[in-house]
């Protein structure tokens, strides 16, 4: 995977950036309009971990609440793998020359 994915060719192109802003976006007006929508959100992450006990099936927006932590927990790798891409690139610096100190 690479940067290309999250570059932007045009205003009407989908990448995985504009895809993700657009998700974001809707999340944020649902959980404007949903008042208990975050704390509902950190008791399902509670138990997707195995944290909580209480049946998930049972909370409001189910689906739209798990889909959100899947998709962040998935961002989170994706950033990470191409941190450490980013990083392990810049470290590979190209030999120094040798030089010579005129020793026998």
């Amino acid at each position: 995977m690479d940067l290309w994915l999250f570059s932007t060719c045009s205003h009407h192109s989908r990448n995985v950036y504009s895809v993700l802003q657009k998700v974001s976006g809707q999340l944020h007006s649902h959980a404007e309009r949903s008042p208990g929508l975050l704390v509902n959100m950190v008791e399902a992450r509670r138990r997707l971990t195995g944290m909580a006990t209480s049946d998930l099936l049972s909370m409001p927006h189910n689906d739209l609440l798990e889909g959100a932590i899947v998709l962040e927990e998935f961002s989170k790798e994706i950033a990470s793998v191409l941190f450490a891409k980013k990083t392990t690139a810049m470290l590979m610096l190209p030999p120094l020359p040798a030089i010579d100190s005129g020793r026998p």
